[in-house]
């Protein structure tokens, strides 16, 4: 389990630095001449799939993804996203279910709370978790 955790950690600190690789905030400095390490704050947000109502997965993997990306898209909230498979346990039941996960560098808190808003509403999620976390960055380009 801990190989896993730790396969899954570094599969999200690599995709971070290639999806946001483009991305750039105003009050940032252009990171890509940037040679020093950078801090920021990293939010990981888990989208479980399962209607809110009914307990069980109604729309795709496939749709709920392209509706979540075009949501941070249009809000200009860069990320990388992975499918992941979650469960927890609820009155003594474990439920699972379909997961969609971003990373997420370079936004306010409050534009993140709205495109996490709208996009569990645009679902019919009960709910989405955000974690956050400190970190500091650093592009390695080619001249």
């Amino acid at each position: 389990m801990k190989k896993g955790l730790a396969l899954f950690l570094v599969i999200i600190f690599a995709a971070v630095a290639v999806g946001c690789g483009s991305r750039e905030t105003a009050n940032r400095e252009n990171h890509t001449e940037n040679s020093n390490w950078t801090p920021d704050t990293e939010y990981i947000v888990y989208f479980g799939l399962n209607d809110k109502i009914t307990g069980e997965q109604i729309i795709s993997t496939k749709e709920a993804t392209d509706k979540i990306l075009e949501i941070f898209d249009e809000r200009g909230v860069g990320y990388t996203v992975l499918d992941a498979f979650g469960a927890y346990v609820e009155d003594g039941e474990a439920v699972s279910n379909e997961t969609i996960v971003l990373s997420i560098l370079m936004v306010t808190e409050e534009e993140l709370e709205k495109a996490v808003s709208e996009a569990v509403d645009e679902l019919h999620l009960a709910s989405a978790m955000v974690t956050k976390s400190e970190l500091t960055y650093r592009f390695y380009t080619t001249e």
